[in-house]
């Protein structure tokens, strides 16, 4: 099947776009493609974590690393608050 628009068309189920642009001469085609069924990954993150909680698993994310990220992300806002590098510990 074809549909055709005013500024572009597409080809099913070739699952194709084409197009045009008449101020630079160019014609151009994209095709859709399916990727895996896959979870972003702070949802897969996510996901485990609930998991670990609800089988009683150790959390795929430490403690200890948690902590060093605020940390780094809590350096980051004093140095812009100070105008300065600032300290950290880890």
């Amino acid at each position: 099947m074809w549909l055709y628009g005013t500024e572009a068309g597409c080809h099913w189920p070739k699952l194709e776009f084409y197009g045009s642009n008449k101020k630079t001469r160019q014609f151009y085609n994209r095709q859709l493609k399916l990727l895996p069924h896959t979870l972003e990954a702070h949802a897969q993150e996510c996901v485990e974590f609930a998991r670990a909680v609800a089988l009683g698993l150790p959390s795929p994310v430490p403690a200890e690393q948690s902590l060093q990220v605020i940390a780094i992300l809590d350096g980051i806002y004093q140095s812009q608050q100070a105008g300065r590098e600032v300290e950290i510990t880890l």
